[in-house]
């Protein structure tokens, strides 16, 4: 509501919420910018394509529930798009969570983003929650793939498809959001086996053109990054790091069963 862009709309998808967020909603809806769309729980891929359905602007941008982005993000991410003729602009997410869980994986995120970004080439690796697309682009690349029913890879295979039909993406580290996503080990966990999942799926779709898998460096420097932030500290990050791709790993292999069964992929792959 405080953006200082002239003209923009902002439209809150529900993905089936139980907690009366679709009622405190639908008292702002059609009252001022905001625009209110509720949908059965089906995972963030369909809900950010329920946005796209009604979206009006030349530029569609995604942000999330647990996050807070400047008065001038909106101004920024414009500014961006007219100097570059980029079709996709990704930015930074700063965490703001104080316990170590929300901290390594917010770094190990932010690792990634920079490490792909870093020699302005055009790079998949951008996150949804500081993400902004051309409408033409994001449409005729069929928007996000709904096969996808955790958070995790959706956006990803996405800006694959843009890139490869001749697409452009940005890395802008100069524009950062706030992420406030506590998160305890349990939810670290679940959100490293949900990764673990939509790699499987980016990396196993349909086609002869998929994206690379990482390499190795790509990893090494994810644990020096993860020791630098001291000796105790950054040694238990550093392990939490390792216990996080052992848990990506773990998902990949139950979305690779999952994959396997047949009433499974009957059903479009939900589990």
């Amino acid at each position: 509501m405080r953006q200082d862009f002239p003209s923009y709309e902002i439209i809150v998808v529900d993905d089936g919420s139980t907690d009366g967020t679709a009622e405190y909603l639908r008292q702002y809806s059609g009252e001022s910018k905001l625009r209110f769309v509720y949908q059965r729980n089906h995972g963030p891929a369909a809900a950010r394509n329920a946005g796209l359905k009604i979206a009006d602007g030349q530029y569609i941008s995604f942000t999330d529930d647990d996050c807070i982005v400047p008065a001038n993000w909106l101004t920024r991410l414009n500014e961006r798009f007219l100097l570059s003729g980029a079709d996709i602009i990704g930015g930074v997410v700063r965490n703001c969570s104080p316990g170590i869980f929300a901290v390594v994986s917010q770094e190990i995120t932010n690792h990634f983003v920079r490490y792909f970004g870093k020699d302005g080439t055009s790079t998949a690796f951008l996150t949804s929650n500081n993400i902004s697309y051309r409408r033409t682009s994001i449409l005729n690349a069929g928007g996000f793939d709904e096969r996808f029913m955790h958070a995790g890879g959706e956006e990803r295979a996405l800006n694959y498809r843009i890139i490869v039909s001749g697409g452009k993406s940005i890395f802008a580290p100069e524009i950062m959001i706030d992420h406030y996503h506590e998160m305890d080990a349990l939810g670290f966990i679940r959100q490293q086996v949900n990764y673990g999942r939509g790699a499987y799926m980016l990396y196993s779709s349909s086609g002869t053109s998929r994206p690379a898998p990482m390499h190795a460096h790509a990893y090494s420097e994810l644990f020096r990054s993860l020791l630098r932030s001291g000796a105790y500290p950054g040694t238990m990050c550093a392990l939490l790091g390792i216990a996080a791709q052992f848990f990506v790993f773990v998902g990949f292999g139950v979305q690779m069963i999952n994959s396997l069964n047949p009433l499974h992929r009957q059903e479009g792959g939900r589990a």
